[in-house]
């Protein structure tokens, strides 16, 4: 898809955010379905020692796939993840302790992507744009990257790079 010239970079095409809308959906959906038939089904029928024995499993089964799903499609599901994991009064440990790793190990952003959206907004190669651009990243978090370009007359300034998702 062809960028704008100036300003931010176009956002994905329509058949990708349907694509990320339905593994969304789907995940959810599976998620409602399983805990219909263990939390409210399975206990009318008279079963609900095999509800509740399976239950720990359960949960760290559905938190590890939301996390594998959430460092799949990054952003606002890292966000959500991060923000579930914090929720130790709301939600069981073994959602919890799953998620903590939203925290802190999600893998950064290659610099490759970042040069090729920095120069896309900017319109001209970081080369030309600043003095020096340090491709190792002074901060980062699950949505933005923090480098440090020296400017053209030189000047400390801080780049930041908004992950596209």
């Amino acid at each position: 898809m062809p960028q704008p010239t100036g300003g931010a970079p176009a956002p994905p095409g329509g058949r990708q955010l349907r694509g990320r809308y339905r593994r969304i959906m789907r995940f959810a959906t599976r998620m409602l379905v399983q805990e219909w038939w263990f939390e409210l089904v399975l206990p009318r029928l008279g079963l609900r020692g095999v509800a509740e024995r399976g239950r720990p499993a359960r949960l760290q089964t559905f938190a590890r796939r939301f996390h594998d799903l959430a460092v799949d499609l990054g952003g606002l599901m890292i966000k959500v993840g991060q923000f579930m994991s914090s929720r130790l009064d709301v939600l069981p440990p073994e959602v919890t302790r799953e998620l903590e790793g939203l925290q802190d190990e999600v893998a950064a952003e290659s610099f490759d992507r970042i040069r090729g959206q920095a120069e896309a907004e900017l319109g001209l190669p970081l080369e030309v744009a600043y003095a020096s651009f340090d491709p190792v990243p002074i901060a980062a978090a699950s949505s933005v990257k923090r480098t440090a370009p020296a400017c053209r007359p030189p000047s400390r300034v801080t780049s930041a790079s908004r992950m596209s998702w």
